[in-house]
């Protein structure tokens, strides 16, 4: 299994590359802002009859500008193809970003002109296999060029698991990338720069962040690292299950922030709160990851 390492020069290197893009991304980002508003490209509250109380909370950001993901990752896309594209490990998390963002604009602008059913944009049905296809090139690539097929558990090391490791990484990323999405419900919930993002942020977001896991052989601990994101995801499939199965809901609102909402508390309260939880499991699980290689 080939390792990533990376030297001194390369750590520099990647810290300057990210505090350019921040940079670019703050510089372009007003003018962005302005064309959002000028050609009103905003938001559409979906209106579907089976989530009311969703449709009543966030009936005021309707016309707000969405797609506010593209910032992050057409920035990100221009500095590596300028800076950063030699090293063989840069181009997958690149197609990944990419291809789920591209996928994530054309479901918002979708949203934005009111194409598709309960207000606009892709359902799931659709859209599930066009993010499952990108995660199998992903799979594919890590599995049969990269040579990778083990899963590191802390504390108990490595374990190979053969041609497995591609459907574990599509449900992986799969996974990631639609918790991700759940989680983007509130303004700067997904992450301290998100706001609106879209899908065509919050599913880049997902996607890059379950590639990373798997390049550095942290997948096992990814939830716990991204409890947020995983306490979202369960939420809304806890959903869909009770009202299948039992013909109820188990909560007023799904994912679990909209539930919050629906009992009282403020958008404020709730993303501070997130904040908090995701900071704490954020540094509890890359100690469980780093303790666990004996680092």
């Amino acid at each position: 299994m080939e390792q990533i390492v990376l030297s001194k020069n390369e750590f520099i290197r990647l810290f300057w590359l990210s505090g350019l893009s921040f940079l670019v991304a703050m510089i372009w980002t007003p003018l962005f802002t302005n064309f959002l508003y000028k050609y009103k490209l905003g938001k559409r509250i979906r209106e579907d009859k089976n989530t009311p109380i969703f449709s009543r909370m966030h009936a005021h950001k309707a016309g707000t500008p969405t797609i506010g993901g593209v910032l992050i990752w057409i920035t990100v896309l221009v500095i590596t193809l300028i800076f950063n594209l030699e090293r063989r490990a840069t181009w997958l998390p690149l197609f990944t970003l990419v291809s789920a963002g591209l996928i994530g604009l054309v479901d918002d602008l979708m949203n934005v002109y009111g194409v598709g059913a309960h207000g606009g944009g892709l359902r799931f049905r659709q859209k599930f296999p066009l993010y499952a296809l990108v995660a199998a090139v992903g799979g594919w690539w890590f599995y049969s060029k990269l040579g990778w097929h083990t899963l590191h558990v802390p504390g108990f090391g490595d374990f190979s698991i053969g041609a497995w490791y591609i459907p574990l990484f599509i449900l992986a990323l799969v996974w990631a990338a639609f918790a991700s999405n759940a989680t983007d419900g509130l303004d700067g919930l997904a992450g301290g720069i998100f706001a609106l993002a879209g899908d065509t942020g919050s599913m880049a977001l997902g996607f890059t962040l379950g590639i990373i896991a798997f390049l550095t052989n942290s997948i096992v601990v990814f939830p716990i690292i991204t409890l947020v994101f995983t306490i979202e995801g369960l939420s809304f499939l806890i959903q869909r299950f009770w009202r299948i199965t039992f013909k109820r809901k188990l909560f007023l609102s799904s994912p679990f922030h909209h539930h919050l909402e629906a009992i009282g508390w403020p958008e404020q309260k709730i993303v501070m709160r997130f904040w908090v939880i995701g900071a704490a499991s954020s540094v509890i699980g890359l100690a469980i990851a780093l303790f666990g290689r004996g680092l």
